[in-house]
């Protein structure tokens, strides 16, 4: 599916300690690995591509608090681009607690090509539908923004999910980020310091049911705006200004 409708996306911080105990009061409820990483126990990396303006427009946004905000990536689900024979163009947009997403994959000739020749490239692409109407959404942005490829985020995530429902929750730790325009290795990632926290995303196309929300009072869990993308930007910048 490359137009994926709303959904409500919760944030929040959690111990260790805490995140290992909320998985397992999960299984009681029904809930299990991903069956697209059950092999592993649920268990996967994902590595995005982050495209912004010169000044970081989408970074400023975000640091700035505004409810309404995007993000222009390049997504695999591999540590590594060599392991991946997809790419995700996405556009992330959010509205307070609402998300939106839309995609356009790529096998990795067209990705490759893209890389290269840019937008034209993209805009070269033959498909049909909601895919034509992703590729040329995608390249407005781009085009718009004068959006460039300028950091990368990693992360190691463990997702669970309901198999009868839209619930999902992921559990998010060894986030790392590198300045890099591309998705190829690098050895040059910087931690980006979750103080040995973990991030936990609740995603849900309707209302949260209420065992979720007694585990969520139990563990004291409080809704954060957390951007894996501002703070690998961050650690990245810790010592350099970003342009303004």
């Amino acid at each position: 599916m490359t137009n994926k409708p709303y959904r409500f996306e919760f944030k929040y911080w959690a111990s260790r300690q805490d995140a290992l105990s909320i998985e397992r009061e999960l299984g009681h409820f029904g809930m299990g690995p991903d069956t697209h990483s059950a092999s592993t126990g649920g268990i996967s990396w994902v590595t995005s591509l982050y495209f912004d303006s010169y000044e970081f427009k989408d970074y400023q946004e975000k640091s700035a608090g505004l409810i309404r905000r995007k993000k222009l990536r390049a997504r695999i689900y591999e540590p590594y681009l060599d392991k991946s024979k997809t790419v995700w163009l996405e556009i992330k947009k959010k509205n307070d607690v609402r998300v939106s997403k839309i995609r356009l994959k790529l096998n990795r000739d067209e990705w490759e090509s893209f890389m290269s020749r840019g937008v034209t490239a993209l805009l070269a692409l033959e498909r049909a539908g909601l895919e034509n109407d992703a590729k040329n959404e995608i390249a407005w942005n781009l085009i718009n923004y004068s959006a460039k490829p300028k950091v990368v985020v990693q992360y190691k995530r463990k997702s669970f999910v309901v198999p009868s429902s839209n619930l999902r929750i992921t559990f998010d730790t060894e986030l790392k980020a590198c300045k890099k325009s591309d998705l190829l290795y690098s050895g040059f990632m910087v931690d980006a310091d979750l103080d040995d926290n973990i991030i936990i995303e609740i995603k849900s196309n309707s209302a949260l049911p209420f065992w979720l929300g007694e585990i969520i009072k139990k563990y004291n869990l409080k809704k954060e705006a957390i951007s894996k993308y501002a703070r690998g930007v961050e650690a990245i910048f810790r010592y350099n200004s970003l342009p303004r």
